[in-house]
């Protein structure tokens, strides 16, 4: 995954309005399990574009992850009032 991580970071420096790359970046952690780690990329490819469904629905499965199915319900409603 760090290799990932690398080829990742490489292009979000040549591309860092880019929301899907974000979140495939983000995919590494998600990946691994680190939930925690994972958010802050989900909430970055958000803030770049929120009609972008994809991270909506992916940090609502890490905060499921986590435990917080409160939040990621809001998240999962979010997405789809959000990206119609």
């Amino acid at each position: 995954m760090e290799e990932a991580r690398a080829v990742f970071r490489d292009a979000i420096d040549d591309m860092p309005s880019d929301a899907a790359l974000w979140c495939n970046y983000r995919a590494t952690y998600f990946h691994e399990e680190n939930y925690l780690a994972a958010l802050p990329y989900f909430q970055k490819a958000i803030e770049l574009s929120p009609s972008f469904n994809g991270p909506y629905l992916s940090a609502g499965m890490c905060l499921t992850g986590l435990g917080l199915h409160e939040d990621a319900l809001r998240l999962y409603d979010q997405a789809i009032r959000d990206t119609r």
